[in-house]
């Protein structure tokens, strides 16, 4: 069954409940308030939360998984953001609804095919670490190297 639900034309199944527990790894990429965040599973999957759209006191977020690889092409810019979102690892997306006490209040499944092209990045889409929060970017770097690479610095 299809349920609507519209900030532009999205069209997706309405969830019971987000189905995941992920834990929050770091923000890669932020601008007045997280845009783009690295969680992952029990079993060490990665997930991205991409930030899409806002109305009234929520926040829209796309959620999907990504193979370590990708995320790499992804920091090496040998991929764009617009890549990874136009083949998600799952062919689907979770988008959720968050309010400003980070509760999420909608949850559904979107089929990749369902994607509005406003919630699409632009071709341009690569990475810069420019990106990461200002204030935390030494440490966001080393999390990218240990989890991302897997590779410690002493």
């Amino acid at each position: 069954m299809e349920f609507k639900y519209q900030i532009y034309l999205l069209v997706a199944w309405k969830l019971q409940q987000f189905p995941l527990n992920l834990t929050w790894i770091l923000t890669l990429e932020y601008f007045e308030g997280e845009l783009l965040s690295l969680f992952e599973n029990e079993e060490g999957d990665f997930y991205l939360y991409s930030w899409c759209d806002c109305k009234n006191s929520c926040n829209r977020w796309l959620v999907f998984r990504i193979t370590p690889k990708s995320l790499q092409e992804y920091i090496e810019r040998k991929k764009t953001f617009r890549d990874l979102m136009l083949n998600p690892v799952d062919r689907f997306f979770y988008a959720l609804d968050i309010d400003d006490d980070r509760t999420i209040v909608n949850s559904f499944l979107v089929p990749c095919d369902r994607l509005p092209e406003l919630y699409i990045p632009e071709v341009d889409s690569f990475y810069s670490f420019s990106d990461l929060h200002p204030a935390t970017q030494e440490r966001d770097r080393k999390i990218i190297q240990e989890k991302v690479y897997n590779f410690s610095l002493i």
